[in-house]
């Protein structure tokens, strides 16, 4: 046997390996995506004054990356929401328990 066939007995063919290349395409895009985000929000932490301004500036961010999780495999929060108000509600929730949390640890 070649190098070849070894490769593709062991890693299921040449269509699996490029579906797995595919999909970590995908999760790289997605790291730089939360990267993004976390940058635009972390600039907005530090740019908005009020504590309700900056609640509305890290928002859009916030909601973009709690939709892009994976709850079942392939299947993306975002993608199953049916009360998008009731939806962003509880992203703000979330943010506001986070806010909470992150200041019972001081400074």
């Amino acid at each position: 046997m070649d190098a070849v066939k070894v490769g593709e007995k062991l890693l299921g063919g040449p269509q699996v390996i490029v579906q797995e290349l595919t999909q970590a395409g995908s999760d790289i895009k997605t790291l730089f995506d939360l990267i993004k985000r976390a940058e635009r929000m972390v600039a907005a932490m530090k740019t908005a004054v009020p504590g309700s301004d900056k609640m509305a500036a890290i928002l859009p961010d916030a909601t973009a990356t709690i939709g892009d999780i994976e709850i079942l495999v392939g299947t993306r929060i975002a993608s199953i929401v049916k009360d998008q108000a009731e939806f962003n509600a509880g992203v703000q929730d979330t943010m506001q328990g986070l806010v909470r949390i992150l200041k019972a640890c001081g400074d």
